[in-house]
């Protein structure tokens, strides 16, 4: 993402044409800097967390630098892993929960709809990472990151959509071949699942990176090869082993089919 959370543009409505199914009617609110128990976080995170019941009593990471509670996160981030990170988070419900990434999980679910015509750009990536299928998990990883880095051009959401913070669905990716974090991640969750990757261990975490709203790929650790976690993240050309760029603080893991909220404690 582009944007910094303190960022304030003018809300937009606007008719997206795109290739899975449908013309997308999107309404996108300004990210504005709100608080959520200490989190600093984009403002459609406030309005997911008071829906679940319980959820505002949850800690969750900080981002504030000058916030006490930030160094009791910075420890917590320091010692653990992604996967044990998750370990303890608290699950708030189902994909629907958050329109914006249901769409996405749907289409990730399912593969792309039926009555969505061919594009021989996405059935030629779609292809490739089938072709990976048989080759160690960390050498598939690092195939489909590299190519995805060299691929798809970085464009921000404003500058792509008009829109200051959508989330492309990977039919757009692959149309457009433009993307900014979240349609990266999104485009490589996809691939993954094509290279065979259980989509039991695939997340995409939302949290920030400095004072911007960020998301990653975590491939969580194979409990029966004792294996590592993997995150990719288009700030980083190679793909990190069993940590987060440093800096980067979790808020939010979107799997396929539950969203599960990020506990500093």
């Amino acid at each position: 993402m582009a944007l910094g959370f303190g960022l304030v543009l003018a809300s937009s409505v606007q008719t997206i044409a795109s290739d899975d199914c449908s013309k997308l009617e999107t309404t996108s609110k300004s990210p504005q800097l709100v608080r959520q128990n200490g989190a600093v976080a984009p403002d459609w995170a406030r309005q997911l967390l008071e829906v679940v019941p319980g959820a505002e009593s949850a800690p969750v990471a900080v981002n504030d630098p000058t916030d006490g509670a930030s160094q009791q996160h910075k420890t917590l981030t320091s010692n653990l892993s992604p996967s044990q990170m998750l370990s303890h988070a608290k699950r708030l419900g189902g994909t629907e929960l958050l329109e914006k990434w249901d769409r996405i999980a749907e289409v990730l679910r399912s593969g792309v709809p039926s009555q969505t015509p061919e594009s021989p750009v996405r059935k030629a990536w779609a292809d490739w990472a089938v072709s990976l299928s048989s080759l160690p998990e960390l050498v598939r990883l690092s195939a489909i990151h590299q190519r995805v880095i060299e691929g798809i051009l970085y464009t921000a959401d404003i500058d792509s959509t008009g829109l200051p913070d959508y989330w492309e669905t990977p039919c757009e990716v692959a149309e457009s071949q433009t993307a900014d974090c979240e349609g990266l991640v999104v485009w490589e969750y996809f691939l993954a699942l094509k290279a065979g990757i259980p989509a039991e261990r695939l997340f995409a975490v939302v949290g920030s990176l400095g004072n911007q709203e960020h998301m990653v790929l975590l491939v969580s650790r194979d409990p029966s090869t004792n294996g590592t976690d993997i995150v990719l993240d288009s700030v980083n050309r190679d793909p990190l082993r069993g940590t987060y760029l440093d800096g980067f603080k979790p808020l939010f893991y979107l799997g396929l089919n539950d969203i599960w909220l990020h506990r500093a404690s």
